[in-house]
């Protein structure tokens, strides 16, 4: 891998360097025009390159979260298990979902200024995101078809992606999908009266993702604008992964209304 590379995704390249793994990136091209950044585990740094025996695995992480955080915190339980999946045999693929660090990329929107480009919701992770990261995982390798591992969102958005795409895509695609912690909003007032008054204003003040590129200025804005309680809350995204605010607000929205 480049030394470019390697400093383009640093806080990967930092993970698996701490670890003891080869790795490389795989640059993944949505149908709606997101270029994501998807993470191939390739070897250990002791036994050599890994010989996979077995299909591809895709794994995508939860909300508040990206490919780098969710291994990480795995590791801090002994080995991650997407390194002992790979060591099995399996050929790992980490997948980062559009909007956070390491896949803000688009063909026509820059993250840093277009509200258009963080205007997406889960259910567009799960029918773009997940299809284009298989697709590319089946060119790249061969196989007939990929397994999906998800946590939290990264289920969600599979669930969306099956009740759309079942026939159309996953049958001829999908080995099996294993559904961890499918993740769900809360139906009370107390949450819906918040949201509305807050989170659902967020982007009329030119706020578009928590803990984005231009956070520090964003949570200003916000703490000018909503006053020290919304402020303190806001510090809990301080140094987390980005998340879409329209994407965290459309599950909300639907709650409300009882279509989810």
């Amino acid at each position: 891998m480049s030394q470019a590379l390697a400093e383009e995704f640093t806080r990967f390249n930092l993970l698996m360097k701490e670890l003891g793994y080869t790795w490389e990136p795989l640059q993944v091209q949505t149908d709606d025009g997101y270029i994501l950044a998807t993470f191939h585990i390739t070897g250990s740094v002791e036994e050599g390159p890994f010989t996979p025996t077995k299909d591809p695995v895709l794994i995508v992480h939860g909300d508040y979260s990206d490919g780098t955080s969710w291994l990480a915190d795995n590791a801090l339980y002994g080995k991650a298990f997407h390194l002992q999946l790979a060591e099995a045999g399996y050929d790992v693929y980490v997948a980062n979902n559009r909007g956070v660090e390491d896949s803000r990329g688009h063909v026509k929107y820059d993250a840093n200024t277009d509200r258009e480009y963080w205007e997406y919701t889960w259910a567009d992770m799960g029918l773009y995101d997940d299809t284009a990261n298989i697709r590319a995982i089946k060119e790249k390798t061969g196989a007939d078809k990929v397994y999906y591992i998800g946590y939290s969102q990264g289920t969600i958005q599979s669930f969306y992606s099956l009740a759309h795409l079942e026939e159309e895509f996953h049958v001829d695609n999908t080995h099996k999908v294993v559904a961890l912690a499918p993740c769900f909003v809360a139906n009370d007032w107390i949450t819906e009266s918040v949201a509305l008054k807050t989170t659902f204003k967020y982007a009329d003040y030119g706020v578009y993702a928590y803990a984005g590129p231009n956070w520090e200025q964003d949570k200003k804005t916000l703490c000018d604008a909503f006053g020290a309680a919304i402020c303190y809350s806001l510090s809990a995204y301080d140094g987390g992964a980005t998340a879409s605010i329209m994407s965290e607000n459309h599950w909300e929205q639907m709650t409300f209304t009882q279509v989810f």
